[in-house]
């Protein structure tokens, strides 16, 4: 008999992990939701709109949507919370079945799940339908996405009661514990570089706009919504009142943002950077050099110094830019641990630095020396260090040798933990209108540069690889300006 049991519970856990959650378990959840989310929500009389956001796709696509789904999730969050009139919103990770063969006879086995994010949104009564604009603006960030409205099993799509609103905050929140998304999350995460992923990674979020009717009430009920046993984190929406800015809050840095990248992701991002950057540099003889320059400062000084990371990037690309024998350069932002191999990531501080490769006309004599005592120059408190490849330098693996350094370079060209920071920086800067994802890798060449004529082919040889980076020319009349931008689309 107790054979039996364990069997039964063994067979119950292989289908937690092996497929989604059909719907919302736990009795004291429901209550805790309905009681403190629900319930003053409908007392207002706010505008519910419940959504999800669906990446759907066979083979190959799949797989490759359910690795980037991390990503994809916070791009999400970005554009739900600037959407006007918004007092708050829960998102959450979840896995859909592919609505072919509903039939009886077909096995879950055979069914695809798709990998989705799911919305409860909460709009201010007296706005207008802030759906509509908010289906038109996920459309525009995500093309390759379907945005599916979520309706209540309970009753039509325009009932207001609070069975129908439950029904629809139930179903976006079914997989917030879920063995099946756990793993996939676990997964995205280290695709994405995350240097420590934990057991359980967080997927529920409450995200609330500061000063609205419910924020004070909501701070308070998230421990009782753990306490129930649906762990949810807290984010603070800062702004995103104000129509004209695109985002304006410092989301919380949790999960996949936490830390930068270990190393460049992509095989036909190196293919092309080796044969479109490094072969030619190499077949000409010219000579390339790749450093990094990192702001080592006390962590009480850390979060001034990635504030200011943008408009230092701005400062060492002018110092560079003016180098003699200069041909042409290429710049990143990048974030680097702190000394101590035995110190677990999740307590060392990550530094802002700024990475280069730049190459310089044959015969160059001590370039980097020179380039150090500019950088040093105009920045006196950093640290200059050569990034060097980390194979041996064999014959048959001299290419290979030459184009680490590169690679090391652009690791962090779009990485979230990065993104964050550079849209904090824009933003303690006073930018007001911001990118959907602002640029980070920069080619900037010389007005005499030899490779000119066949860099711009080369950026969008880059951009279809996977690899946004914006071409500036650099002229001493004028200093930089662009001529090609390779932002996303």
């Amino acid at each position: 008999m107790l054979k039996q049991q364990v069997g039964h519970l063994l067979h119950q856990q292989r289908i937690f992990t092996r497929y989604p959650q059909k719907n919302l378990n736990g009795k004291v959840v429901k209550a805790e939701l309905a009681s403190r989310l629900v319930a003053p929500v409908r007392a207002f009389g706010d505008h519910v709109h419940a959504f999800r956001v669906v990446w759907r796709g066979g083979g190959e696509r799949l797989a490759h949507a359910w690795d980037d789904i991390i990503s994809q999730r916070h791009l999400c969050d970005l554009v739900v919370a600037q959407t006007p009139s918004l007092q708050m919103f829960v998102s959450c990770i979840s896995g859909l079945f592919t609505n072919a063969g509903t039939g009886k006879m077909t096995s879950p086995v055979d069914k695809p799940v798709y990998p989705a994010v799911g919305y409860w949104a909460v709009f201010d009564v007296a706005a207008a339908d802030g759906f509509r604009e908010l289906l038109s603006r996920m459309m525009t960030a995500c093309p390759s996405a379907q945005v599916k409205r979520i309706t209540s099993m309970n009753g039509p799509p325009t009932d207001l009661s609070l069975a129908a609103n439950c029904g629809t905050l139930y179903a976006v929140l079914k997989d917030h514990n879920g063995g099946f998304v756990n793993r996939k999350l676990r997964r995205s995460l280290r695709v994405s570089g995350a240097a420590d992923v934990p057991a359980q990674p967080s997927n529920a979020k409450l995200e609330l706009v500061p000063g609205t009717k419910y924020f004070d009430e909501l701070v308070t009920a998230v421990d009782a919504f753990r306490m129930a046993g649906l762990y949810i984190d807290l984010g603070v929406l800062e702004g995103c009142a104000d129509n004209d800015v695109l985002f304006t809050g410092r989301l919380p840095e949790t999960g996949h943002i936490k830390y930068p990248v270990c190393k460049l992701k992509g095989e036909a991002i190196k293919s092309t950077v080796s044969a479109r950057l490094v072969e030619p540099v190499r077949s000409r003889g010219d000579y390339a050099i790749a450093f990094r320059v990192v702001w080592r400062v006390h962590e009480v000084k850390l979060a001034q110094a990635w504030n200011a990371i943008v408009a230092q990037r701005h400062l060492c690309d002018h110092v560079v830019a003016q180098t003699p024998s200069l041909q042409m350069f290429v710049s990143c932002i990048s974030g680097v641990f702190s000394k101590g191999a035995n110190v677990k990531a999740a307590t060392r501080p990550v530094f802002p630095a700024v990475s280069y490769w730049a190459v310089l006309d044959g015969g160059t004599v001590n370039g980097y020396g020179d380039l150090g005592t500019r950088i040093a120059t105009a920045c006196p408190f950093v640290e200059i260090k050569p990034i060097r490849s980390q194979q041996r330098r064999q014959p048959e693996t001299l290419l290979a040798t030459e184009c680490e350094p590169l690679y090391i370079a652009l690791k962090d060209h779009n990485s979230s933990f990065v993104m964050q920071k550079i849209t904090n920086s824009l933003l303690a800067s006073g930018a007001v209108s911001l990118a959907w994802q602002p640029m980070n890798a920069k080619m900037i060449a010389l007005s005499h540069c030899t490779y000119l004529q066949q860099l711009p082919a080369s950026i969008e040889a880059l951009k279809t690889a996977g690899l946004c980076i914006v071409l500036e020319v650099f002229d001493d009349d004028v200093g930089l300006k662009p001529i090609v931008s390779s932002a996303v689309d």
